[in-house]
């Protein structure tokens, strides 16, 4: 232990705003959405309600371990996956406060061993999905990894090691990245001298009362009263095995009233003060000013007519939602041990409970109007057959629109397809999310759009419509051959066999790929969504292999 720091183990703060018990109508309201999950035979949620500083409720419906017919119960520890992140924020946050660091220092700082990039990625860069440095999830697949396979700090770390290339410049982009928080975690261990979990434990856990929370860092650590994962198969349930032995991204074990106790600190302060919670939840801006909605380790957004500060989580069969609404000093955290729960749904319903007159009060109050259900305009016919093709580019995994019937559909390969709506003459989205599509179209509106614009969360991404080209046979053979990723170090071998093309990897099989452009292969991996051949004097001498969070990771052919 740091003799400097102060010593706030074994303190219990206790908040002095008033409590708020549900009402008798609200806690039936609340069981009645949960109750789906109460059953004998199946795994199921817990979940915590706190307001006005006190936990109002705490419930557990179906079963933590279904092997044993184990029921859960407020007690029971779960894995939160990325609602994980946060907690790595804070500990940051809080080194800042102690005169550790600083929050926009540069890494390298205190990581000397990290690759020098060329440029700056500072801490608030990690924390804030802006770094530029590739997911490490993908990276492992890619490497030869199953996600349920033992993935331990040391797997991350040599991963990182071996980085050359970033997937932008730091601080231009938005990109999810595991692989950033858990550098942050050593950044923690370096100016502390301590493991993210047991300075965790000594300033934020133990002065939160949050006694059965953990970071879990060993795989083969036994854990009472834990709930295990299951993944839906039809009607029937399977093991969702989870076998991590990192921390900073993932990895919180926890309990929902824990979360509580961390989310109403959100609003008291009790831990870190004013200036803390504040540098956690503002949001972030990239280079050139522009804010986006991740903060430190969380989202900043509204629901409904109500600021909320959240995070949601997903590892194996695990599935989690932290909610906390600081003008209601409301939290609400939804924790689950099943594949097919949406926690994030639940915790949303249970607020239109628990906030039914204060959001309807909010709504009436505001400022401005919320802004309606964006409407949709008739797409021609023509119009559509010129958007119609696939588009992929830099940092974008490919995108398929193409006609079913008199409607348009766009699927994004490997993360999900829908229906898409018209708002203005070259401006394009989708219900599900709130994301723009852009098609750059001639002035007459005469040609075929060439370019695709993705917008999302502030970030633009560029894609060109790939080539609608004949398979050619000889074209294919130059591809195939062994590649190398000194970065990875592993190999694939491209396979044509007659007609069907595939990447081999001694651990993952065959992965189908086809041809959608010149020397630009897709699969459906998430791992696997784009090879781009490069060539050198006409001949093949490599290729850059984009998932969804890795962008253009290098292989050398080999023979």
């Amino acid at each position: 232990m740091n003799p400097a720091r102060p010593l706030l183990v074994g303190l219990l703060i206790l908040s002095t705003l008033p409590a708020q018990e549900l009402s008798k109508a609200e806690r039936l309201a609340v069981a009645n959405l949960c109750e789906r999950w109460d059953q004998d035979n199946a795994p199921g949620i817990s979940v915590a309600i706190a307001r006005g500083g006190e936990i109002v409720y705490a419930e557990g419906f179906g079963l933590a371990q279904m092997e044993y017919a184990i029921p859960i119960d407020s007690d029971t520890i779960f894995h939160v996956a990325s609602v994980s992140k946060q907690f790595t924020a804070f500990a940051l946050v809080l080194c800042e406060q102690e005169g550790l660091l600083d929050l926009d220092d540069e890494v390298h700082k205190y990581v000397p061993w990290l690759h020098d990039f060329g440029k700056a990625i500072t801490i608030r860069h990690l924390l804030n999905h802006t770094s530029g440095i590739r997911d490490q999830w993908e990276l492992l697949a890619m490497s030869g990894y199953r996600l349920d396979d033992v993935l331990t700090q040391e797997h991350i770390l040599s991963l990182l090691r071996n980085q050359r290339e970033l997937n932008f410049e730091p601080g231009s982009e938005y990109m999810y990245s595991n692989m950033g928080f858990s550098l942050a975690a050593e950044v923690v261990t370096a100016v502390t001298g301590e493991s993210l979990d047991e300075y965790c434990q000594e300033r934020i856990f133990m002065p939160l009362g949050m006694e059965r929370s953990h970071f879990h860092q060993d795989h083969r650590h036994i854990v009472p009263e834990r709930a295990y994962s299951y993944a839906a198969k039809g009607k029937d349930w399977e093991k969702g095995s989870l076998n991590y032995a990192n921390v900073g991204a993932t990895s919180l074990f926890t309990t929902a009233p824990d979360l509580c106790r961390w989310l109403m600190n959100l609003g008291t302060g009790d831990v870190g003060g004013e200036e803390g919670i504040a540098a956690l939840t503002t949001k972030g801006r990239f280079n050139n000013g522009k804010e986006h909605n991740y903060a430190l380790g969380i989202m900043v957004n509204d629901y409904k007519s109500a600021r909320i500060w959240h995070h949601s989580g997903g590892d194996a069969g695990f599935r989690s939602q932290a909610l906390y609404f600081p003008n209601a000093e409301l939290a609400i955290a939804v924790l689950s041990n099943a594949s097919n729960v949406a926690p994030q749904r639940i915790a949303n319903g249970i607020a239109d409970i628990v906030l039914a007159s204060q959001l309807r009060a909010e709504t009436e109050d505001k400022a401005e109007p919320e802004q309606p259900e964006r409407e949709s305009i008739p797409i021609d016919d023509a119009t559509l057959d010129r958007i119609i093709g696939r588009y992929t580019g830099t940092g974008m995994p490919e995108v398929v629109v193409s006609r079913k019937g008199t409607l348009a559909h766009i699927e994004i390969v490997g993360q999900g397809n829908a229906e898409l709506l018209r708002q203005s003459e070259t401006e394009f989205f989708v219900k599900e999310a709130p994301i723009i599509f852009r098609f750059e179209l001639s002035a007459d509106n005469a040609e075929p759009a060439k370019v695709l614009v993705v917008v999302q969360g502030g970030t633009e991404r560029r894609g060109e419509r790939a080539a609608d080209e004949p398979e050619d046979a000889t074209a294919a053979m130059a591809w195939a051959g062994r590649y190398y990723s000194p970065e990875l170090e592993t190999f694939y071998e491209i396979v044509v066999e007659e007609d069907q093309i595939f990447a081999r990897h001694r651990r993952h099989g065959m992965i189908p790929l086809k041809r959608v452009g010149p020397d630009l292969l897709a699969g459906q991996e998430f791992y696997f969504l784009k090879v781009l051949f490069e060539r050198e004097d006409g001949e093949v001498i490599g290729f850059r292999l984009s998932g969804g969070r890795v962008q253009n990771m290098k292989f050398e052919k080999v023979n």
